[in-house]
């Protein structure tokens, strides 16, 4: 533990000389929030293996690295979005660089009457950090202390928007390695229905950390669609916590394909607090070298008749390391409770290694349950067929490993989604990113 405090202190140490600048330095309340959720960061320090939901993800290589804050002024050589490196969707775009909202490359002109945009400087009190528990995720303190805008998105009641919103995530920096920390507000008000997409990308130069936090609140009868790429420069850490909370007959879908950064922790909390709701969180994790991927859920059904689906797939190469843990948890009330998990993992070299850890914890008697777990190699007898009928062993194992990750991408129910990531994964193969074989 002294070690995490160590790192508190010097993430935290130059806090001070940012503080009157950061953007709505204002609002009072703001100010104090900040101040305690330094104070509970300081206390409490990052993460470690000690930490039940941690064991897998080691956090030592963060800890080493001297990162400072970003500045707040954006760097001078991002004038463009890096094509190729996001999601191609036509959409309402909203671009951070290290955190920061840039309006000239954000494209928010047109929107329409059922969206309502707010930046930091109108942080609504009644709403902000109201679903962060920092006891369970103790990370995103540090963000509420550090970040410099929020993004707060607000569909209003029986809104559809049929454009994607799209958040775009730069990081990078040339000079130093710097810390970032992107906030993310979501409020889909009763009967509304929207897309919204996350594209995290780096433009490399030195080591970056970015630690992002969504707060997502789906009201009775919206439906919300969210897509995250995390395409990271490969020398940065990516950690995200993702609340969000279910009302009565809402529907929230998640898929989040992970092929950047060093080291990555995706972690999505849903408390299911109203019947008929469902919730399907998906995605898909391709990983080498010695890349870290850790998918970290948890399902909360705390109302009856409500229903869950989880399906991640991974496939890892050389000495990468995939991590999976999923928890649904049925309250004692909460019956005709629906819940399916699954994480299927294909291991392409003997160096890769996968921890999965699905778990069902049920207190009602009334239910359908299930969870399970799978590792295994490239099937040699396909592989042989396929080079038998001329198509040479790395096309052949392209084709394999697509194959295998389409069954989660089939899951995506937006179809404009899945093409554009079925368009990453199809070129992250083509360049070449799997080769070895076991």
């Amino acid at each position: 533990m002294a070690a995490s405090k160590k790192t508190a202190t010097r993430l935290t140490e130059r806090y001070g000389d940012l503080r009157e600048l950061l953007p709505g330095n204002t609002l009072h309340w703001l100010q104090a929030l900040r101040d305690q959720s330094l104070s509970y960061f300081d206390r409490a320090g990052l993460p470690t293996v000690r930490d039940e939901s941690w064991k897998y993800t080691n956090l030592n290589t963060l800890r080493r690295t001297g990162f400072v804050p970003a500045p707040l002024a954006i760097p001078s050589t991002i004038d463009a979005v890096p094509v190729g490196s996001g999601l191609e969707i036509e959409a309402y775009q909203i671009v951070l660089v290290n955190g920061v909202v840039n309006s000239a490359l954000s494209s928010l002109d047109d929107l329409p009457e059922g969206i309502a945009l707010d930046f930091t400087s109108a942080l609504p009190l009644d709403k902000f950090n109201r679903l962060v528990d920092f006891e369970k995720t103790p990370i995103a303190a540090l963000n509420t202390a550090s970040f410099a805008d929020a993004v707060c998105i607000y569909i209003q009641e029986n809104s559809l928007i049929e454009k994607p919103i799209h958040i775009i995530s730069i990081g990078g920096n040339d000079k130093a390695s710097v810390t970032f920390h992107p906030r993310i507000l979501v409020d889909a008000a009763a009967g509304s229905n929207a897309t919204l997409l996350e594209s995290h990308i780096g433009i490399g130069g030195e080591t970056y950390f970015s630690n992002s936090v969504a707060e997502i609140g789906v009201g009775n009868g919206a439906v919300l669609r969210h897509y995250k790429l995390q395409n990271e420069h490969t020398n940065a850490f990516h950690i995200a916590a993702n609340e969000v909370r279910l009302s009565q007959a809402a529907y929230y879908e998640n898929f989040v394909l992970t092929i950047g950064a060093s080291l990555s922790r995706n972690e999505v909390n849903v408390d299911i607090l109203g019947p008929h709701a469902e919730c399907r969180l998906l995605g898909s994790y391709l990983l080498k070298g010695s890349q870290h991927g850790d998918h970290t859920t948890f399902i909360d059904h705390a109302a009856p008749e409500s229903s869950s689906r989880e399906i991640y797939k991974g496939v890892l190469d050389d000495q990468s390391r995939g991590v999976f843990q999923g928890k649904i948890l049925v309250r004692k009330d909460s019956q005709k409770t629906n819940g399916h998990q699954l994480n299927q993992a294909l291991l392409l070299a003997r160096g890769a290694e996968i921890d999965s850890k699905p778990e069902l914890e049920i207190y009602a008697d009334d239910v359908k349950c299930s969870h399970g777990a799978t590792a295994g190699e490239l099937d040699e007898t396909a592989l042989f067929y396929l080079q038998s009928r001329g198509i040479d062993k790395q096309s052949a194992r392209n084709l394999l490993i697509a194959a295998f990750i389409h069954s989660a991408l089939e899951e995506i129910s937006n179809r404009n989604v899945h093409d554009a990531m079925s368009g990453i994964i199809s070129s992250w193969l083509a360049a070449g990113k799997i080769e070895n074989s076991l």
